[in-house]
């Protein structure tokens, strides 16, 4: 098309380089035209800012009506709408279908939503009245995605419109065809000129925009990277509002699934809708260990190898077609390359297929131990991190504080503490520590990974310690110190969490319990059974058993150590680190290989007849 921008009402020439957009799926031409100068962009805001005043003035059922006619003509022309998605994007027609029917119904969902949240309000007062009202903010820019060409920026200019704003709109460079129908349906219906403003074009196009002096917002759905950038740039300038939303690594977690078909299914169609290239679509998925993670696995495989990839016209339906793009399918396939060099296993292998450049079949990755770049990989892979990961990946870091009072944030703290308990009930490390040596400094490694602070010749117990609702990054234990059997750490309670310090060279001894904000100064002692309550600090060398009234009994106040007098590891130290033994001892870096032998060994016996 000769005229490739929508300026004061009129389609004009861009003006700028030659672009086109094609379908992936053949390779044929959709749509051509010119991307906008920047002088085309700046006449767009110049547009869009004369036509504010009167815009937004205008009486709101006025505004509403020509929504109305807008939702009406998108509803009547929702199979042309369709198609035109579909050539543009690759996606198979019944998806393009919903989402040209997302489009028209969001009228409806707008009209409702600034009705309950905007108008004016008058209230009644001792003293006269209380109003609150709403008007509108000024020229807003809204950039579309290609994933939903149609139904993600229809989202934001109907609710700019309805409040008055008007708009400069530039779709992805992907997909300029369907962009420039709305705006054609928006003229149908009856928009004044200038309320809203199409430009065409790429980063250039963009940046132009966001450098006009009169934008007075951003309204961005798309990549991480790009919003992120948009974010920044206008970061300590009130006066421009941004609404971004963006695409993420995201990770489904899947747990305790009594129904490992049901959660395998969910699995698929959160990773590989779309080819994978909506920013809502899972891209790690999150197992546990063992038969019950197997099972989600066995049946996602099965289920992957069923997926049918096709045009999207194809008869019968396909469940999903090509990448918006040679160049997207080729990300997807350079990005697993990079991550089985990382170490990945690939279970399901995404392949480039024939059907064309664009089409990739749906890969699955088993990451786990893999240090994995924490990137979005806009495509159908989906990347399996097992235990280990979880804590830094969905519960993060537990801070020191008071259990938040707002509901949704404490409600979020109670469930990361509860998933930790799922993840590691009863501190238990799932037969990981019976493998690489309960005793020795990889049980230490374990600890750090998940947030501890560990220093160097711990002696761990056999049962390990218990760290309640998993709150490791609350946890400060300094060198030489000495762990009995059965004793627990309880960093958080009912009220709030505060960090515990068992410093160098302290013994803590059987079953001994420790709460928040507890100090274990140099060499002190916890004896059998000691409690230690909320925020005690036990002296330099003192020595305290048992329990008396909620709190253990001092028997040696003690004395802190000559600083001058220089401090010998523990025996247990001596003996395994510095190989001071009087006997022979395996290194501890060898300790792996040799509980496995004896593992292997006991596991024999048990099976022979």
């Amino acid at each position: 098309m000769a005229h490739s921008a929508f300026i004061s009402g009129q389609w004009v020439s861009g003006g700028g380089a030659a672009m086109s957009s094609t379908d992936p799926a053949t390779g044929d031409t959709v749509w051509t035209g010119k991307s906008a100068t920047p002088d085309i962009v700046k006449e767009a805001f110049g547009s869009s800012r004369a036509a504010f005043g009167e815009w937004a003035l205008t009486p709101y059922e006025e505004r509403r009506a020509v929504v109305e006619a807008y939702g009406d003509i998108v509803k009547a022309e929702a199979d042309h709408i369709a198609q035109l998605i579909s050539r543009e994007t690759g996606k198979p027609l019944w998806e393009t279908k919903g989402e040209a029917g997302a489009m028209a119904a969001k009228v409806g969902v707008s009209i409702a939503a600034h009705d309950e949240r905007a108008g004016r309000k008058v209230t009644e007062t001792e003293f006269g009245e209380a109003v609150l009202d709403h008007k509108p903010l000024g020229v807003m820019f809204v950039l579309g995605p290609y994933n939903f060409p149609g139904h993600l920026p229809n989202g934001h200019i109907i609710p700019a419109l309805l409040a008055g704003n008007t708009v400069v709109f530039k779709p992805s460079e992907l997909t300029p065809a369907v962009g420039e129908f709305m705006v054609q349906c928006w003229e149908k219906a009856g928009l004044p000129a200038g309320v809203l403003n199409l430009v065409q074009g790429a980063r250039e196009t963009g940046a132009a925009a966001l450098d006009d002096p009169e934008l007075d917002g951003v309204l961005f759905t798309g990549s991480w990277n790009t919003g992120s950038f948009i974010h920044k740039k206008f970061a300590g300038r009130t006066g421009v509002q941004l609404a971004l939303e963006m695409g993420g690594n995201n990770p489904l977690v899947v747990w305790d699934a009594a129904d490992a078909e049901a959660a395998a299914r969910i699995a698929v169609l959160s990773s590989y809708i779309t080819a994978g290239q909506r920013c809502s679509c899972a891209r790690r998925l999150i197992l546990p260990q063992g038969a019950a993670g197997d099972a989600v696995v066995e049946q996602l495989v099965g289920m992957i190898g069923k997926l049918s990839v096709n045009v999207w016209n194809a008869d019968p339906e396909p469940f999903m077609g090509p990448l918006v793009s040679a160049q997207a399918a080729a990300n997807v396939l350079k990005a697993q390359d990079e991550l089985i060099a990382l170490g990945a296993r690939p279970i399901v292998k995404s392949e480039a297929m024939a059907l064309g450049d664009a089409f990739v079949s749906p890969g699955l990755l088993d990451v786990d131990g893999v240090d994995t770049p924490d990137e979005e990989v806009f495509g159908p892979l989906l990347q399996l991190i097992w235990i280990v990961l979880v804590k830094w990946i969905v519960v993060g870091k537990f801070k020191p504080g008071p259990l938040p009072r707002t509901y949704l944030a404490r409600e979020w703290e109670l469930t990361r503490r509860w998933l930790m308990n799922k993840l590691l009930p009863k501190g238990d490390f799932r037969g990981a520590l019976a493998v690489l040596g309960k005793h020795y400094e990889y049980t230490s490694i374990v600890y750090r990974m998940l947030g501890a602070k560990i220093g160097k010749r711990v002696f761990w117990p056999g049962s390990g310690v218990l760290v309640a609702d998993g709150m490791y990054d609350l946890v400060d234990i300094g060198d030489d110190v000495v762990w009995g059997s059965r004793s627990m750490v309880f960093p958080a309670d009912c009220t709030s969490s505060l960090p515990v310090s068992i410093c160098r060279g302290a013994n803590v001894s059987d079953r001994c319990v420790i709460y928040a904000g507890v100090t274990l100064m140099d060499d002190a002692c916890l004896g059998s059974g000691a409690v230690a309550p909320r925020k005690m600090k036990y002296d330099y060398g003192s020595i305290h058993v048992g329990s008396r009234n909620g709190a253990c009994v001092q028997l040696d106040p003690g004395s802190k150590p000559d600083d001058s007098v220089p401090r010998e590891p523990k025996p247990f130290g001596r003996a395994v680190y510095q190989r001071k033994a009087t006997y022979f001892l395996p290194h501890w870096q060898v300790m792996p290989f040799v509980f496995s032998f004896f593992i292997a060994l006991r596991t024999a016996y048990s099976v022979m007849p």
